[in-house]
């Protein structure tokens, strides 16, 4: 190559014939013929690192994919359309995992088409609840957090079908179009089934060792009760007065 130092930003390059053409030093005053594998390697490789900054550049201007961001955050979200029906329009994976449902079936569908209430559970509220707290986020144009709420899942056919019990603990948050008016709602959830069945271990356990505690007690009153009684009818014993038979013998009284 030419004598002079090379910037490879600054160069244009030709091959002919195995000549490099350094078209931008002027001041070059050799022209090297080199082999034409050797300039094949320094073009790729040239091209490349202008590849990679041309990405660079583009991937620091671009912005962020939301859609992605969203189904990849860490955290159960539903997007939902205002009443009546609530569409889905949204959903992050961890929804998607937390209800052992998929995307493509419950994009474009009502929530309480998706999620009824259990069929088999004549006390279910979960649908009445979560539509009044909907309702009022259309209403106040505020978020709503909800109590607890059991709202059983159903499972997938795979798994044998039928609805399995769970316990929520929901917030719903309304999004703006630029105004006043609510354009979605924000149906967050966390699954909190695990912390609502060890509370009813909890107080379960605390019930039967009350009922244990009291039982003891009962008992240890009767032992009282019947030592005593015990105590008395020996007592009685020995209190009845000695009598002589008629052979002059002494008795205890009894016949």
């Amino acid at each position: 190559m030419c004598g002079c130092r090379i910037r490879r930003d600054r160069i244009s390059i030709g091959i002919f014939g195995g000549v490099c053409y350094h078209a931008a030093a002027r001041s070059c005053k050799i022209a090297a013929v080199i082999p034409v594998s050797t300039a094949t390697a320094f073009l790729v490789s040239f091209l490349s690192e202008q590849a990679e900054a041309d990405m660079t550049d583009t991937a620091a201007n671009s912005p962020p994919d939301f859609k992605a961001l969203f189904e990849a955050a860490p955290a159960s979200y539903l997007v939902l359309t205002p009443g009546p029906d609530f569409t889905i329009v949204a959903v992050s994976d961890d929804y998607l995992r937390a209800t052992m449902t998929t995307r493509e079936a419950i994009l474009g569908k009502g929530l309480f088409e998706v999620f009824p209430d259990n069929p088999s559970d004549p006390a279910a509220t979960g649908t009445r609840n979560l539509r009044a707290s909907l309702d009022r986020v259309m209403r106040e144009r505020a978020a709503d957090a909800m109590a607890v709420q059991k709202y059983d899942i159903r499972k997938p056919e795979s798994d044998g079908g039928g609805f399995e019990e769970r316990y929520w603990s929901p917030v719903n948050s309304p999004v703006f179009n630029g105004g006043k008016d609510v354009k979605y709602i924000i149906h967050r959830v966390e699954d909190v089934t695990e912390f609502v069945r060890l509370k009813q271990s909890d107080l379960e356990q605390s019930r039967i060792n009350e009922e244990l505690r009291t039982r003891t007690g009962q008992m240890e009153s009767e032992i009282v009760l019947r030592a005593k009684q015990r105590v008395t009818e020996v007592k009685g014993d020995l209190a009845v007065p000695a009598v002589r038979d008629g052979a002059g013998e002494v008795g205890t009284g009894n016949l």
